[in-house]
């Protein structure tokens, strides 16, 4: 039953892996895939909850699939945020280089994220993906300045609306690390 047990949670962590590979992909390629919108985090949802009615996990294996039922509505948040940050800058080209900025930091979280996830070892990544949300906070705070300088108000609060989205990912992405490194270290 164990091995039974740890195989089901080995495809839970590939399908999270699955769905934050392609997040960063879409993100990455400016561009909404089909297969970022046939992402299915409630019937994931499901499946984690399935698991822990059909196998009633304990210890380690209790603390793994925990963090994935308390993942899933951040990495909804990130699918959000890309939908809306990829619609809005189609609609509003501005070009800004502190944007560009938080835009690739952004995506080098994602990408670290995946990585991690990929490797098996979010430890290792983590402090990375915390040091990409630390730059995307003072990148934010460096816009908010830039903006309060601009003459033209409304182009000023395009730039912030988009540059928030940006922001919440790499808030997301810190989330869904800590979680991840709460389930295989337990602190």
């Amino acid at each position: 039953m164990l091995s039974t047990m740890k195989k089901e949670l080995e495809k839970l962590e590939q399908e999270v892996a699955s769905y934050i590979k392609t997040l960063e992909e879409a993100l990455s390629h400016r561009e909404i895939s089909e297969e970022m919108l046939k992402m299915d985090l409630k019937e994931f949802d499901n499946r984690v909850i399935r698991f822990l009615a059909l196998y009633q996990p304990r210890g380690e294996l209790l603390r793994e699939i925990i963090a994935y039922l308390k993942i899933v509505p951040f990495i909804n948040k990130i699918k959000k945020s890309i939908r809306s940050f990829l619609k809005k800058r189609k609609k509003y080209p501005v070009e800004n280089p502190t944007l560009e900025k938080l835009y690739q930091n952004s995506v080098e979280a994602l990408r670290s994220l995946k990585m991690g996830i990929l490797a098996g070892d979010i430890e290792e990544v983590f402090p990375v993906i915390l040091e990409y949300e630390r730059s995307a906070d003072k990148l934010y705070s460096q816009l908010v300045r830039e903006v309060k300088e601009m003459e033209d108000i409304e182009e000023g609060l395009k730039l912030l609306n988009l540059a928030k989205k940006l922001e919440r990912i790499t808030d997301s992405v810190k989330t869904i690390g800590f979680y991840l490194l709460f389930a295989q270290e337990g602190i």
